[in-house]
């Protein structure tokens, strides 16, 4: 291969390669046309990442959008199994580690402020969205008395 060749072939590799990459869409939306926004989040309890955890976003209007976090607390919303994303607009957030104790799978070790009886709210925006949940152990009952509704964090 002679040298101008080879530069050749390097700028059309230039030019190809980067369109391989997978990027997000800039718009979600169902198959009936309800818009979605892509939603990823952090979840550390304490201060340290909680992995497992079970984070669900309900709305009024459709179904429940879900994901489990990863070993470093990261979460990804899916609409459905195939379609990412939380329909746009306000949602109730619960978080927990359903079924951690295998002797007991209905015990549910993080406080019900963060699921059976949610505090946790977000809102969905169209396009990307970064929601993180900075959740804390509760010390006491007057520090639990004293949480009102919380919003995740942008």
């Amino acid at each position: 291969m002679t040298q101008r060749s080879a530069n050749l072939l390097g700028l059309i590799l230039l030019a190809v390669l980067p369109g391989c990459r997978e990027t997000e869409p800039t718009e979600l939306t169902t198959r009936n046309g309800r818009m979605l926004g892509h939603v990823v989040g952090w979840v550390p309890l304490d201060g340290k990442p909680l992995a497992n955890a079970q984070v669900d976003f309900h709305n009024n209007v459709t179904r429940r959008c879900s994901a489990g976090t990863d070993e470093n607390g990261r979460y990804e919303l899916k609409f459905s199994r195939r379609q990412k994303g939380a329909p746009v607009g306000e949602h109730r957030v619960a978080i927990g580690l359903f079924g951690q104790n295998s002797e007991d799978p209905a015990d549910e070790p993080l406080p019900a402020h963060y699921n059976k009886n949610s505090i946790l709210k977000a809102t969905v925006r169209k396009g990307a969205n970064t929601i993180s949940f900075h959740l804390t152990t509760p010390k006491g009952a007057s520090e639990v008395a004293e949480l009102g509704n919380v919003h995740g964090l942008i």
